[in-house]
């Protein structure tokens, strides 16, 4: 469960990429696509849904509390 405006979107945080033995780094559109680029896909689940309005409101009532019922 992701706070949405930090991982995708255009006020996301950076991610950098930087395959093994590479000169350089480059930056990848999300932490997801990064993920999926070294074979460890995610799908994310958005905390408050695509609605901005509502993923602030969950987000600042603790709304990412979770229970795992199983891997």
């Amino acid at each position: 469960v992701v706070y949405p405006p930090h991982f995708v979107g255009p006020g996301r945080l950076g991610v950098l990429y930087r395959r093994k033995g590479a000169a350089g780094v480059r930056e990848m559109p999300d932490l997801f696509t990064t993920l999926e680029a070294v074979d460890y896909p995610l799908e994310p689940i958005l905390c408050g849904g695509r609605q901005r309005a509502v993923q602030d409101r969950e987000q600042w009532g603790s709304g990412c509390n979770l229970v795992a019922v199983r891997p």
